[in-house]
């Protein structure tokens, strides 16, 4: 999983600034999945895309450099780790929601800058279940280190990985609400130097060539971040 020591985004970046309350004037960010721009001091916007949870927690990835965060949202206010060149701490702050969008800023020791994001209520809300997991998944996207990878998903949720590398893990697929496409991830990672260990994250199904056939997810143990992109077979 090298492949995916995702340096996960220099631009909407996050890390635990204690996640009290914000300055905004905004008492929730809606929960959902987001696609939009990331753009850095001095830079031309990159793609990104996002999720929140109804559990508050929040990944964001660009999909330009592949740096990203992993952490959790308290109102407007943003707390978790950024994967980049450096693991650091970051902060973050919405700033506007207004239907669907949301804009904000961040800060870190790498930089600042500012995000926007729309969400796509029709996705997030197909909802998720276990049964639509089962099967064998390939991703053949996110291959640096690893080589492609396969999932071999059950309908319990449980799941092994095995790679071109070696590189191998086992956890499960959990439901985070029935009524929301959302999934937490659990997996223990094995013979893959320097990625040993145990990893939880996020994740929701999207379509490349039918509905529902695409698993993305990330994962962390906020020293080491992962990102996969599978497609059912």
């Amino acid at each position: 999983m090298n492949k995916k020591i995702i340096t996960l985004l220099s631009v909407l970046v996050i890390s635990a600034c204690g996640g009290g309350g914000d300055g905004s004037g905004i008492s929730s960010v809606p929960p959902g999945i987001y696609a939009g721009t990331i753009t850095a001091t001095g830079f031309a916007p990159d793609d990104g895309v996002g999720i929140i949870t109804s559990d508050n927690r929040i990944a964001v990835l660009d999909l330009n450099t592949e740096e990203g965060i992993i952490g959790t949202i308290n109102g407007s206010s943003i707390a978790g780790t950024l994967y980049s060149s450096s693991v650091v701490p970051a902060t973050a702050e919405v700033t506007s929601v207004s239907g669907n969008n949301i804009s904000g800023t961040y800060s870190s020791s790498l930089g600042g800058g500012t995000f926007a994001f729309v969400s796509d209520p029709n996705l997030y809300n197909r909802g998720a279940s276990l049964s639509k997991l089962e099967g064998i998944w390939v991703d053949d996207t996110y291959i640096t280190g690893t080589g492609i990878s396969t999932w071999t998903i059950q309908v319990d949720g449980s799941f092994i990985m095995t790679s071109v590398s070696g590189c191998a893990g086992s956890g499960s697929f959990s439901l985070i609400d029935p009524t929301k496409n959302e999934y937490n991830i659990d997996i223990t990672v094995s013979n893959c130097i320097g990625a040993n260990g145990s990893y939880s994250g996020i994740g929701v199904l999207n379509d490349t060539f039918i509905t529902d056939d695409t698993l993305s997810f990330t994962f962390s143990n906020g020293a080491i971040a992962g990102i996969d992109e599978a497609v059912k077979q």
